[in-house]
């Protein structure tokens, strides 16, 4: 794809999605997002494509407490 090929040239690519296939597809770290806030970054290699939707879920779902019990701050 062309992000692969810009990738292979040496390129950053960021890519933002809510495809948890395709995010699971090019590149080499995984980062979640939860309102704002980061609340995951690994390697890619590290991360199971079966287990993405269960693994967001529960990172964002975290996130969410955390902000509520933080007082609703974002």
């Amino acid at each position: 794809t062309m992000l692969q090929d810009l990738a292979g040239q040496g390129a950053t690519v960021i890519l933002t999605t809510h495809d948890l296939e395709r995010s699971a597809q090019p590149g080499q770290r995984l980062v979640v997002l939860s309102r704002g806030r980061l609340v995951h970054d690994a390697l890619l290699s590290a991360a199971d494509p079966s287990t993405l939707a269960a693994l967001y879920e529960r990172l964002t779902s975290q996130a969410v407490k955390s902000v509520v019990a933080d007082g609703g701050a974002a």
